[in-house]
């Protein structure tokens, strides 16, 4: 299970140059995505935990693919790397290696916080 739960921090959280593609060149589209993305990633992110540590599979999945997904219309690879792990190890992982899934899902969570606010995202205003 250590291979799924690795993270590599060589790189950004968030490949800024792929999402401004994404966004045709506007910076305010991009803030608001990434605020929505902000807002909504934290209330999933605790969701999962949540559903793990209760040992809801199927919430657990739902809310991986969500993950997953929503992180990938950001550029956001690595959170959507460890929800995708989640998703796909929920009906047959322990409780344990999930639970250190989700820790990581968090861990990457608050990287990209941290870098979005290191390049002056603003996390509240769109």
């Amino acid at each position: 299970m250590a291979t799924a739960s690795a993270v590599t921090h060589d790189t950004n959280p968030i490949d800024c140059d792929e999402l401004m593609r994404r966004c045709m060149g506007n910076p305010m589209l991009v803030r608001r995505v990434l605020n929505r993305f902000l807002d909504q990633v934290r209330i999933d992110v605790d969701s999962i935990v949540t559903a793990i540590a209760g040992q809801d599979v199927i919430e657990s999945i739902r809310l991986a693919h969500k993950v997953r997904g929503t992180a990938l219309s950001v550029s956001a690879r690595e959170m959507s790397r460890i929800a995708h792990a989640i998703e796909m190890l929920a009906e047959t992982a322990n409780k344990t290696d999930l639970l250190a899934l989700a820790v990581s899902l968090s861990k990457e969570q608050s990287r990209i916080i941290n870098f979005l606010d290191s390049i002056c995202i603003e996390s509240k205003d769109a």
